[in-house]
């Protein structure tokens, strides 16, 4: 995982792809929501790392959140915030359900927000990035995601009930 020596024709590092299988999701935000740490219109949502995968990122460049301990000193794990943009570069997103395979985009990525993940596997790229603050590294975004959602009895006993061709408002008393 260590960082390529190759520069790209601005200059700037480059670092190779990064994947993670069996990933962890937290903070998802997938919609694009304005919450308290997020203003709205950014889509993101974070992977939660071993410590000593975390450490070794970290020195490779990328950007790594480190949560404070809790109040009982229980450690709690870090975490790579990774962006998700459609502009430039959209990324490949595939959900996995009983019904089969959708390919998510923009209007649909949103589902992920909430939806039960059995299985995670993603792969991300870097951009390099030096802030005003003086922090320098690579910005994690998205580039493919394959999620397995979990369905749990009851979504699967109506899977495949079909729905009624006349909706209800038209039915007659």
């Amino acid at each position: 995982m260590a960082t390529s020596k190759a520069k790209t024709k601005s200059g700037k590092p480059r670092i190779p792809p990064l994947s993670i299988k069996n990933a962890k999701l937290v903070y998802r935000n997938f919609s694009g929501t304005a919450k308290k740490f997020n203003a709205k219109g950014l889509r993101n949502f974070h992977v939660l790392l071993e410590p000593e995968i975390a450490k070794s990122l970290e020195q490779d460049g990328w950007n790594i959140k480190w949560p404070k301990p809790r109040d009982d000193g229980e450690e709690r794990n870090s975490t790579l915030k990774v962006r998700v943009r459609f502009d430039n570069f959209p990324p490949t997103i595939i959900m996995m359900t009983a019904r089969g395979r959708s390919e998510l985009d923009e209007e649909t990525v949103s589902l992920l927000d909430t939806a039960e993940i059995e299985n995670c596997d993603l792969k991300i790229v870097g951009s390099y990035n030096e802030l005003e603050t003086g922090w320098k590294g690579f910005t994690a975004y998205l580039s493919q995601l394959g999620v397995v959602l979990s369905e749990n009895d009851i979504m699967s006993k109506y899977m495949d009930i079909k729905p009624n061709k006349k909706s209800i408002d038209e039915e007659d008393d």
